[in-house]
């Protein structure tokens, strides 16, 4: 396993819907239950997550070899059937405070952070009193580093 080290970073607060939302639910929530219907399988592997991401800003630059899972076309907005994502996640254990969880490295590739080598998103389970700022812990399979 591969430790990085990292700072939570606030985000666009998209992909919880707290600035911008769609039907009042954030990204991740409506990514979810398209997964719901047409990758259940996926499907139940994420939705004990907080429909949230966690910003991660690195010391050192970080790129994946691979993603476990991509999906290329996800409809997500609410009552759209032309706008669509593609999204791609990994597993990863999450650490912060002495609590640990298993959660899922996460890109979507029109967001603004895709191209920051610098900053990952997270999906997990919720983590209590997590705080802008504080230091936190990915581990990651090396077989998923370049």
């Amino acid at each position: 396993m591969i430790c990085l080290i990292g700072i939570i970073e606030r985000g666009e607060s998209s992909a919880s819907g707290q600035k911008m939302n769609w039907n009042g639910y954030g990204s991740i929530y409506h990514q979810v239950n398209f997964f719901k219907e047409h990758y259940p399988s996926f499907f139940k592997k994420i939705i004990d997550c907080q429909m949230a991401t966690i910003n991660i800003k690195l010391k050192n630059k970080f790129i994946l070899n691979h993603w476990e899972y991509t999906f290329d076309k996800v409809y997500w907005l609410p009552n759209s059937n032309t706008w669509y994502e593609k999204l791609s996640f990994t597993p990863i254990t999450f650490s912060y405070k002495n609590n640990q969880v298993q959660a899922w490295l996460y890109k979507a590739y029109k967001s603004p952070h895709k191209n920051n080598d610098f900053l990952i998103e997270v999906v997990a389970p919720y983590i209590k009193n997590l705080k802008i700022n504080d230091i936190c812990e990915i581990k990651i399979n090396e077989k998923y580093i370049k």
